[in-house]
């Protein structure tokens, strides 16, 4: 199999005080992950370069991460955080754009209640300013937040929009029928790609792959093997089982595909879709 590429992936470190969200209350993810201990994992689930996603809604946390990124060769790529619609976004994005590792940037959607203003007029110069760039635009949302993915997806074609986490379907509580029919109203706008990625979290803490198959035969129907990012979802991961049970639960799941899909779901699709850092 060709290379392999971690789609997604995060790192924190609880003394820089970004990450509010991140309290005691999540247990095994309260306390610091940094890339020496996520690259020890790399060598044992033979994958070779990652892009690592900000947790935090701060410009500060992005620099960071790219500054880890930059120290480190296997790390590919950097999603990082901007304000859509600061007044000082058109300079923090052209710097960011000048470091060959930002990749994306990912706004964190699933945390509004209204996500709507991504369809506003006055926002066109900011997504354009990102499509200049090349820049990829992530979506971090739930499934009712679908709809309006795909009217933002409509409305620029040429904006790389990778969903992440396959807008976590509620694969817990087996309550499939609106995520599946927005999915494919999503998957039908050719600029849109979808991460492998979140799905053990979403299945509840005694999840066995077979639990996942509907959710995989469902994002294979809509956006086949060549639309689809694996990614560990690391650190969170840990919540359900951990990396090496979510890697070894993919490759079941992907196991009657050829090796050329194969090595595309977890490889080649990242490479061309994040191809602006990857080399």
């Amino acid at each position: 199999m060709g290379t392999c590429i971690d789609s997604h992936h995060h790192i924190w470190t609880l003394e820089r005080g970004d990450y509010d969200w991140l309290t005691p209350d999540h247990g095994v993810l309260y306390r610091d992950y940094g890339l020496e201990e996520y690259c020890k994992l790399l060598d044992g689930h033979q994958i070779d370069q990652s892009i690592l996603v900000q947790a935090a809604p701060t410009l500060e946390e992005t620099q960071f991460l790219l500054s880890e990124a930059e120290a480190n060769a296997r790390i590919s790529g950097v999603v990082g955080w901007l304000n859509l619609q600061s007044t000082d976004f058109f300079r923090d994005v052209d710097r960011l754009a000048e470091r060959p590792k930002c990749v994306g940037i990912r706004p964190m959607l699933q945390d509004m209640d209204e996500i709507g203003w991504l369809l506003r007029p006055d926002l066109r110069p900011a997504i354009e300013r990102l499509i200049f760039h090349g820049l990829c635009f992530d979506t971090l949302i739930r499934p009712g937040q679908l709809p309006t993915i795909t009217a933002f997806a409509q409305l620029y074609p040429s904006l790389s929009i990778v969903l992440n986490h396959a807008g976590k379907p509620n694969i817990s509580a087996h309550r499939y029928a609106w995520w599946q029919r927005d999915l494919q109203a999503l998957s039908a706008c050719p600029n849109v790609t979808c991460k492998l990625s979140g799905l053990v979290t979403e299945a509840g803490p005694d999840w066995r792959p077979e639990h996942l198959k509907t959710v995989f035969d469902t994002l294979m129907a809509a956006f086949g093997p060549k639309r689809l990012l694996w990614g560990s979802d690391w650190p969170m991961v840990n919540l359900a089982g951990g990396l090496y049970a979510w890697w070894r639960a993919s490759r079941v799941l992907c196991a009657p595909l050829s090796l050329e899909d194969t090595t595309a779901i977890f490889g080649g699709n990242a490479m061309r879709v994040y191809g602006r850092g990857i080399y």
